[in-house]
């Protein structure tokens, strides 16, 4: 068994190893971009101030958040030169200078709200009553009974 020991130990480095490299070559796909595994940001990647890209909106009975870039902010809070005035399901507004700049969950969907139609209580279909057959006269002797 002893003799065995160290060709043991030498496999399950070797089957371990690859893994361990494969394991650190594989990324978050859910982390922004720009980060690495601590959140730090990666050397190099900064990048000129981009375009407010809503990821995801969080409303809770007490209060309303929103990630714009990465970045979680709160009703009020401020992006940059811009300032969260509005938070909705679908969408929130951004307030600067400019002017108001809406981010939507979806841009390329647009959600047109119809009101439903009201609440109609049909009257029952009336009915047509047929007349009633009537019944073919029998040929009668003079006595009154059939021929």
């Amino acid at each position: 068994m002893k003799k065995f020991l160290p060709i043991l130990l030498a496999l399950a480095c070797i089957a371990v190893a690859p893994a361990s490299a494969a394991a650190e070559a594989l990324s978050d796909p859910t982390r922004p971009s720009g980060t690495v595994a601590g959140g730090a940001a990666v050397p190099g990647s900064e990048a000129p101030a981009a375009v407010p890209q809503l990821q995801s909106v969080i409303i809770l009975p007490t209060e309303r958040s929103a990630i714009i870039n990465g970045q979680l902010l709160k009703l009020g809070a401020a992006f940059g030169e811009l300032r969260v005035v509005k938070i909705s399901e679908n969408e929130v507004v951004l307030h600067s200078a400019d002017g108001n700049q809406t981010l939507r969950m979806y841009p390329e969907v647009f959600i047109k709200r119809i009101e439903a139609a009201p609440f109609v209580v049909k009257a029952p279909a009336p009915t047509i009553k047929k007349p009633a057959r009537k019944k073919a006269a029998k040929a009668v002797n003079g006595k009154g009974t059939p021929k």
